[in-house]
């Protein structure tokens, strides 16, 4: 008997066991023998737990493996939700008035950086810019903010261009790290980009202060414009 209750997935019974096949791998359980198809189909829907992750179609038994539910409703085996982290993107919120916090936005959703607890109300959300057929980049965006500068860093290697980022970069982590005072709302983003020497930069302000923001940094946004370019 062969069923199949949804794409990339073939539940089959065969004498006493219940068999869900992936293209990869398979679960099974050993259920009886002489089930009817109702007994099959309930057992499928009610009972067994089986999740395919919607990147590499590995099948997963749910109540014996970890899986990871996306925000959009996709499902991630551990691995590829693990691996998703290595491509993650970086959101600084850093408020007029108390600490800043981080976090990391990936293609299954957004997690607040300490514990990768999902955070579906953050209004940060990441996509992907085809540039080309081959390539391109992503970009995240934060709801309520405007986007005021944007371009891209490196850390310091010594050279000229990476020497001429660091006046962003001290600006940046001093932002973050309260040493610079702020009366307005900030974020600061870092997308990862095709060379893993250089990311990706948008500095966001709360767009009720955006105007306020230009002329709080008094003449220092040119600055900070050429150690993004």
């Amino acid at each position: 008997m062969i069923i199949t209750p949804q794409e990339k997935l073939t539940v089959t019974y065969e004498g006493d066991e219940i068999i869900f096949g992936g293209r990869y791998n398979e679960q099974t359980f050993a259920v009886g023998e002489g089930w009817t198809q109702a007994e099959v189909l309930d057992f499928v829907v009610n009972d067994a737990r089986i999740e395919v992750c919607a990147d590499c179609d590995w099948v997963a038994d749910a109540d014996r493996e970890s899986v990871e539910f996306a925000s959009n409703g996709d499902v991630a085996c551990q691995g590829c939700f693990d691996n998703a982290f290595n491509y993650a993107s970086t959101v600084w919120l850093v408020p007029a008035h108390g600490e800043s916090e981080r976090f990391l936005v990936t293609d299954y959703g957004v997690y607040e950086a300490e514990y990768l607890e999902r955070v579906d109300a953050a209004g940060i959300e990441r996509g992907y810019v085809h540039s080309s057929g081959w390539r391109g980049y992503f970009e995240t965006r934060v709801d309520g903010y405007t986007e005021v500068t944007a371009g891209w860093t490196t850390g310091d290697w010594g050279d000229a261009i990476s020497e001429r980022k660091q006046s962003f970069n001290e600006w940046a982590q001093a932002l973050i790290e309260g040493e610079q005072e702020c009366p307005f709302d900030v974020a600061i983003v870092f997308d990862p980009t095709s060379n893993v020497f250089s990311t990706a930069i948008g500095v966001w302000v709360d767009t009720r202060q955006a105007e306020d923001f230009d002329a709080w940094l008094n003449g220092h946004r040119d600055v900070l414009e050429e150690a993004l370019a």
